[in-house]
């Protein structure tokens, strides 16, 4: 919240403004229905479907790259989907009701 208080500010010591259509400070729930909504992945190309919705939410979640890293580890060489990938899994789906979690 500082941040933002500091980035404001900013822009009203400039005469700036900013177009709240192409402002957003939180996710859109219709971003993160199909992966809630999605099964676990069984096959690489259902690892890239899911790594693909998440960067849709990369800007939104502090950290996403290191906290999904178990995803991209998955589909090096050999798929392997492991329990650490499940577990990632399993709390961005929870991302949804409860984002100071993931």
């Amino acid at each position: 919240m500082r941040n933002l208080s500091d980035m404001f500010a900013m822009l009203r010591a400039h005469n700036m403004k900013l177009n709240p259509e192409k402002c957003t400070f939180e996710v859109n729930p219709e971003n993160i229905q199909p992966i809630a909504e999605m099964p676990s992945p069984q096959t690489i190309k259902e690892i890239q479907r899911l790594t693909g919705k998440v960067v849709t939410l990369n800007r939104f979640i502090s950290k996403m790259a290191d906290k999904c890293l178990p995803f991209f580890r998955a589909l090096r060489k050999t798929f392997s989907w492991t329990e650490e990938c499940q577990i990632t899994f399993e709390q961005l789906k929870q991302y949804r009701t409860s984002p100071s979690h993931f």
